[in-house]
């Protein structure tokens, strides 16, 4: 992990309030892995003490960028600075995905919203090309198709309101692949807590195997203030795991959905 003043090269709008920020990084572009994130100081905000944790969505050629979403007064500001000013990070951070497949698995990526980054990041690392499955509210909650597309993956987008592709839930989308594909297949997510609470029950029983990656409000981004932390199996009971430290990605079958609110 390193903490550095790197500089933007841009940050910009790519579509509705979704917005992407590059910076200079070349140290960090050499240790980061597929699912891990950065955490960003907000520069000159005022109004917030508190680092935001983005996904990474490449990086290359000595580059780091990350897709966010303008959601609350931090972002807000975020989608105002310019190229040429610097922005603080601590990256990278966290637990990425398990790239290692078996030889016959075929990877299948579920995306809700702006947890396409992460996945993007991971289809360009692997070994080998699968389906994802993109979904969002609405048509302006879709990102990275063409991206997809153009690495040779098989891409199916759904809509809550119909108004792109299958009209329904991403998950939905995700049951029709279960049932084409069956035990071949390795589930890697990023999206909305129940969006990752249906793909556990789908591929817990069913012996698929499945790495989920978790979106939770953190504050120092390194494991010393636990506030970010989600149930998890251990011999004879469970505990509280870190999200920043010991995630964001973690395995389907040992969480305690039970107890995940």
């Amino acid at each position: 992990m390193l903490q550095f003043d790197a500089k933007i090269v841009s940050n910009h709008l790519l579509q509705s309030s979704y917005y992407l920020l590059t910076v200079d990084a070349p140290e960090v572009c050499e240790l980061a892995a597929p699912g891990q994130f950065a955490h960003v100081r907000i520069p000159g905000f005022t109004e917030g003490i508190l680092r935001r944790p983005f996904s990474i969505y490449k990086a290359q050629d000595g580059q780091l960028a990350f897709i966010y979403k303008v959601v609350g007064k931090g972002t807000a500001k975020l989608s105002s600075a310019k190229a040429g000013e610097t922005i603080n990070l601590l990256a990278p951070l966290g637990r990425g995905f398990d790239l290692t497949l078996c030889d016959d698995e075929i990877p299948v990526l579920v995306a809700g919203g702006y947890g396409v980054a992460p996945l993007a990041f991971l289809a360009r690392r692997l070994d080998r090309t699968g389906v994802v499955c993109i979904g969002g509210k609405t048509q302006a909650d879709i990102l990275c198709v063409d991206e997809f597309d153009s690495i040779g993956w098989r891409t199916l987008v759904s809509t809550e309101d119909g108004s792109l592709g299958y009209c329904g839930l991403v998950t939905e989308v995700l049951k029709n692949i279960l049932g084409e594909m069956g035990e071949k297949i390795r589930v890697y997510a990023c999206g909305p807590l129940e969006m990752l609470r249906a793909i556990a029950e789908m591929t817990v029983g069913a012996g698929i195997k499945a790495q989920l990656s978790f979106d939770r409000h953190m504050c120092c981004g390194v494991g010393a203030c636990w506030t970010c932390v989600i149930p998890v199996k251990k011999e004879n009971g469970w505990q509280y795991s870190r999200v920043c430290k010991n995630g964001p990605v973690f395995d389907a079958e040992l969480i305690c959905w039970e107890r995940l609110e």
